[in-house]
């Protein structure tokens, strides 16, 4: 009896790992984000999406608006944030990145194949 709930345990606690999101540290960038960057937002060319370090939360379209996540879209439940494409806004200050999603949708398409291209 203790096997099979020893085994149990394991099994749902693999299972718990395996569902898990992606983990942030509040307020610095991300596992998956480049390295040597300590910008508050990144743009992200193949999801058409923002991330945004200082709280730790995607921004993106959603039906009407743009939306704040701590999750990306259910369609991008399978895109990988750590071989994906990141732009880091070197340049912005504020507090509405979308601002520049015109600019952006045009110079960074999906598919941009620059792996951490830096906005001056």
């Amino acid at each position: 009896m203790k096997r099979h709930l020893t085994g149990l345990i394991l099994f749902i606690s693999f299972a718990a790992i395996a569902q898990a999101p992606v983990s942030v540290s509040v307020g610095s960038s991300p596992l998956w984000g480049p390295a040597g960057y300590h910008e508050r937002y990144y743009y992200l060319p193949d999801v058409e999406a923002y991330y945004d370090t200082q709280s730790s939360v995607f921004i993106y379209q959603g039906k009407r608006k743009w939306v704040k996540s701590n999750y990306l879209p259910r369609r991008f439940r399978t895109y990988d944030l750590y071989k994906g494409h990141k732009v880091v806004m070197t340049d912005y200050r504020g507090e509405t990145p979308y601002d520049t999603f015109k600019e952006y949708k045009r110079r960074y398409k999906i598919g941009y194949n620059d792996w951490a291209h830096t906005v001056h």
